[in-house]
């Protein structure tokens, strides 16, 4: 399933959410305590209680510079003094952590292509273009997703209903491409020659050889041409017409369990070893990673020529190439910057305050996501530092979201690149309305949703799923929402993790529940200032992003994001072994260090140990 607001989902901090119940809170800033006669906050035994600070001591292995509060027989700390700010505040989880290069290498499953890997594969490898896209047109079920990305071989199930759908989407592909006219490019690109039935058995290879080395991603050996030959040879010759047999001989290559799913024979099955992935299955991670598609030409031939492995100059002129094509980078865009960002959650926007719908149509609905979208790629083709996704100031915007925004129309019908210096109302993407709106009530602004949404998918310190029993907010009234969360979180059981998520969704109550600024909330003056849990003042949505894109934590969970949807498996693991984020914070401080750019760390994933490297399933 996909990462709910306010979720880690199954396979987050197990322990986080034991923290959760005991607090009595929908979410939570720090890890928990455990072992034998100790207590979460607000039980009752021998941990500290409530807003008590013990003396603060170094732990070893603890992030450099990191001070934090010993807990008797407990695992991470609870309470750490910020080496960034001197002010205390609740452990996260990225704290107690030591930064490593060294990979604890996870096993990558067999991936099968997602939907939208095989909508594209099919368009590069037989040109099939159009909407809907073949996925959609033969109704193939929805790919499941794992840590909010469906890259993952483990929830990319290949069911009886998808293998019909597949076969009926296959067999329509197939038809489709044997009516286009003999002049058709694609047409002659595959058909070399002419088959006829007296010579399937010299024409066919000629054709298959290249084709299945395409849609397998390697070379295809003359073993499973010649099978692929013989199926031909006698369909057609039971026909006497050698369409049929030259139909069943692309179907079935379509069908083949290469095409359809990414194998990497060079990891043996049996055994742990780490193993590096060869060159043609480091081209298929490369090209799935940046534009959800096959490996071209020019990366099939970089793999041939043994130019990939290992990553070096070569490797990374390929990452540049990509990055600088926009069909791929588009495929980038969707697929990564969209699912992270939850940018198809805008479909789903529909205001019931008379208010908001009055400022709200199914055009600005269509217009929010592509804003974010073109905004991300802008940040790839222009090579700004990673800090500018929450700082930038510049976006795109079509007429009817510069009348939402306040901002002069542009000419046109399309999206036109504005600056926003000098704007006090706009910079980057907490200020635009897809992420406004996405995180918001059908009535209302969240506060809540919103923090959450922060921790969860920019800091990677999320909060855990609220607990039953819970009282609900109490209805707003005359009040605002600022005053109806205050209420909320005079409640004890409540003000633990509210302490928390509250304050940083306050920052944005200038924004309303479809993106529009604002002064007044409910007929009063909005007050966007908030302390955080560790006394840091913030004043509206520009201060709030200003010093998140300071916070380590940013591009940490940026790297964390990018690495999961890259490799295809998970680099979130529990608080019992979070070797992962060692890694990945590794890989993360050094590109903070140097203000590194997006395509910085695209290359930093591309060329890391867990990209190129898979280990087998064991004995």
């Amino acid at each position: 399933m996909r990462k709910e607001i306010g979720r880690n989902g199954l396979f987050k901090d197990l322990a986080v959410v034991t923290l959760a119940l005991a607090m009595g809170c929908t979410g939570v800033a720090s890890l928990p305590n455990k072992g034998p006669g100790t207590s979460t906050p607000g039980g009752s035994g021998t941990g500290s209680t409530p807003g008590t600070t013990m003396p603060n001591t170094t732990t070893p292995g603890a992030t450099p510079g990191t001070t934090v509060v010993p807990v008797p027989n407990a695992g991470p700390p609870m309470i750490i003094t910020d080496p960034m700010t001197g002010k205390t505040r609740p452990a996260g989880l990225w704290d107690g952590i030591t930064a490593t290069t060294t990979l604890d290498a996870g096993r990558v499953a067999l991936r099968r292509l997602n939907l939208a890997e095989y909508d594209n594969t099919l368009r590069d490898l037989l040109g099939v273009m159009g909407t809907p896209t073949t996925s959609q047109k033969y109704m193939l079920p929805a790919d499941e997703t794992n840590e909010g990305f469906d890259t993952n071989g483990q929830t990319l199930v290949y069911s009886d209903l998808l293998f019909t759908q597949m076969l009926a989407a296959t067999q329509g592909v197939v038809a489709d491409f044997m009516a286009r006219p003999a002049s058709d490019p694609v047409r002659t690109r595959i058909l070399t020659c002419a088959p006829t039935v007296a010579t399937m058995a010299t024409c066919m290879p000629m054709i298959l050889k290249p084709f299945m080395t395409s849609a397998f991603r390697r070379p295809a050996t003359d073993a499973e041409v010649t099978q692929v030959v013989t199926i031909a040879t006698t369909i057609a010759t039971a026909h006497s017409d050698p369409a049929p047999g030259l139909s069943a001989a692309l179907q079935a290559v379509l069908m083949s369990p290469y095409f359809l799913f990414r194998f990497e024979s060079s990891v043996p099955a049996a055994g742990t070893a780490v193993t590096k992935v060869n060159d043609y299955e480091l081209a298929t991670r490369l090209s799935y990673f940046i534009g959800s598609t096959m490996p071209d030409t020019q990366l099939m031939a970089a793999a041939a020529a043994g130019k990939l492995v290992p990553a070096a100059a070569d490797y990374t002129s390929q990452v540049d190439r990509l990055l600088a094509d926009p069909v791929r980078l588009k495929g980038f865009v969707d697929n990564f910057a969209a699912k992270w960002l939850l940018l198809s959650d805008t479909t789903l926007v529909a205001p019931t305050d008379p208010a908001l719908m009055a400022n709200f149509d199914d055009n600005l609905r269509l217009s929010m996501p592509q804003e974010t979208s073109a905004f991300f790629s802008s940040l790839v083709t222009d090579k700004q530092p990673l800090s500018a996704l929450l700082t930038a100031d510049f976006t795109y915007v079509n007429a009817r979201l510069a009348k939402q925004y306040g901002l002069p129309a542009p000419t046109g019908t399309g999206f036109t690149r504005v600056s926003l210096t000098g704007n006090m109302q706009r910079m980057g993407l907490l200020t635009q309305a897809a992420y406004l709106t996405i995180t918001s009530q059908p009535d209302r602004t969240s506060p809540v949703k919103r923090g959450v949404w922060i921790l969860e998918n920019l800091l990677c310190d999320g909060t855990a799923a609220p607990p039953p029993g819970i009282p609900g907010r109490p209805a707003q009234g005359t009040g605002t929402v600022r005053q109806v969360l205050e209420t909320h979180r005079a409640q004890v059981f409540c003000a633990n993790c509210h302490n928390l998520i509250d304050p940083i969704g306050l920052a944005m109550e200038n924004y309303d529940a479809v993106g529009a600024y604002r002064t007044k909330d409910n007929g009063m003056a909005i007050d966007s200032s908030s302390t955080m849990v560790d006394g840091t003042m913030v004043t509206g949505a520009m201060d709030l992003a200003n010093k998140l894109a300071k916070d380590p934590r940013l591009t940490r969970c940026i790297t964390q994001q990018m690495m999961t949807f890259g490799v295809g498996r998970t680099f979130d693991t529990d608080i019992k072994n979070r070797t992962d984020r060692a890694y990945v914070m590794g890989l993360a401080d050094p590109l903070a260090a140097a203000n590194a750019t997006w395509p910085d760390l695209v290359k930093t994933v591309a060329t890391s140990e867990a990209f190129r490297t898979n280990r087998g399933e064991g004995p």
